[in-house]
């Protein structure tokens, strides 16, 4: 079957999401349209811009958004105008990435406070995916709104011109309210878990806001409203509520004040226009409970999916480009001799159980590994788990469900590589999968989006 006679079929499939079903292909010609297939569907993804609030300053930004803005908007031009990355541009999302983790990390107080038990550890970890996944997004949509402009534009020196009102918003007054936005539900999110683990001391919350002109109607009626901590109103109205909010939840001994009612509370909001504009923005949940740092719903393109992504898409060359690979040293291990490199990790990193290790990857997050993951084919490779974790080569996201990620971890070798997959969701601890070796389609296992690369 030849491609001309296929395209009808194509074109349904795109329509009908699963129709096509050629008979006489080969395998590698299925492949060949799947991918065109993929490709079309990303060509009809819809690029949404924001609707933000940006005179809400929670802190002075200026310097960290300013950082390498001048040099990744000239490489981002430059490329475009080349027809390079036009549909997604790495240097660019890692750019954004950099610039809200920055805002993200320092707004988390607690992470050199707790052990590695604490829930910080997973909540981080899913809030932090959803700003890399976030920023590729943006970076995705920046990427091809600017080669619509460039295709509108006469020459290079127009198309600068044209585009620096789109990329003072992207990199600019968009990025200043999201970096924000980061703080406050680190900041929020890191006293929400610190006032959960004080509860039993301090059980009453109060809802605080700063005070001011710029507070937002419906904060001020519940401005001083105490509930205690498990009631349902916090998972409504925990801040931040709202881009740009800057209210906090203090938290009290029990007294005997009458507490407030929270149904009333929301009413008062919903009175004052501030619950539907919650609602719109997605806010009216408790952020440090989802596990979300912007909703994904208002993400900058619509259907945003990393999963297929390749080297060549995350701007990373093929395994047979690297060079100055290693040579691994190989541990010969059977079954008794891995148990007992098993039972020498045990009880570390504040693990108590003899079923289970706990190990702790580049970023400090704190991973678990069950015995029962040991098996014949990779006795001897158990030995180079830490180093897997604790120093990768790269390191790949991929969304499995709404609540649930997987991070695959790689370290290459001369001829392999070995590859760590782990996955978290938000209130379980970072759970080790699968140990891998691979000696050939290295490049088709590495897949999805870089968050980490050497």
């Amino acid at each position: 079957m030849q491609l001309p006679e296929l395209l009808p079929q194509v074109y349904n499939l795109i329509l009908q999401e699963g129709a096509f079903s050629p008979e006489g292909l080969d395998d590698s010609a299925k492949k060949l349209v799947i991918d065109l297939i993929r490709q079309a569907a990303e060509k009809k993804k819809v690029v949404r811009t924001p609707e933000y609030i940006v005179d809400h300053a929670i802190v002075d930004v200026s310097a960290a958004l300013g950082t390498g803005r001048a040099a990744i908007e000239r490489t981002l031009l430059k490329d475009i105008a080349a027809g390079k990355n036009v549909d997604f541009h790495p240097q660019y999302y890692r750019w954004l990435s950099d610039r809200l983790l920055e805002g993200f990390t320092d707004g988390w107080s607690r992470l050199d406070d707790v052990d590695f038990n604490a829930p910080d550890h997973t909540a981080r970890s899913v809030m932090e995916a959803n700003i890399f996944r976030f920023s590729a997004a943006k970076g995705s949509a920046g990427a091809r709104e600017l080669n619509t402009i460039f295709r509108a534009s006469k020459n290079f020196s127009d198309f600068k011109i044209n585009a620096e009102s789109l990329l003072d918003n992207y990199d600019d007054n968009w990025l200043r309210t999201e970096f924000n936005h980061a703080v406050a539900t680190a900041q929020n999110s890191s006293n929400y878990f610190g006032q959960i683990q004080d509860s039993d001391l301090f059980p009453i919350w109060e809802y605080h806001t700063v005070g001011d002109d710029k507070v937002r109607d419906g904060h001020k009626a519940i401005n001083g409203k105490r509930f205690r901590f498990d009631d349902p109103v916090w998972n409504t109205i925990y801040p931040p509520n709202g881009f740009g909010c800057r209210c906090e939840v203090i938290k009290h001994a029990s007294s005997g004040t009458p507490l407030d009612n929270g149904a009333e509370a929301v009413a008062e909001l919903d009175a004052a226009g501030d619950l539907e504009q919650m609602r719109k923005g997605r806010f009216d949940v408790n952020r440090a409970v989802a596990g979300t740092v912007y909703d994904e719903n208002l993400f900058y393109l619509e259907g945003f999916d990393e999963r297929e992504f390749t080297p060549a898409v995350n701007g990373l060359p093929l395994f047979s480009k690297l060079t100055r690979l290693k040579k691994r040293k190989i541990v010969d291990r059977d079954s008794e001799s891995a148990n007992t490199w098993y039972d020498s990790q045990v009880n570390q990193n504040d693990l108590d159980d003899n079923n289970k290790v706990r190990m702790v990857d580049y970023n400090n997050r704190p991973i678990e590994m069950a015995r029962a993951i040991m098996d014949e084919d990779n006795f001897d490779l158990v030995n180079d788990v830490p180093s897997i974790l604790n120093k990768p080569d790269e390191v790949y996201l991929r969304k499995i469900t709404d609540k649930k990620i997987a991070y695959e971890y790689f370290k290459f070798f001369q001829g392999e590589a070995l590859s760590v997959k782990v996955e978290v969701e938000n209130g379980k601890p970072h759970t080790l999968l699968e140990i891998a070796r691979r000696q050939s389609e290295i490049d088709d296992a590495r897949k999805g989006l870089v968050i980490f690369s050497k």
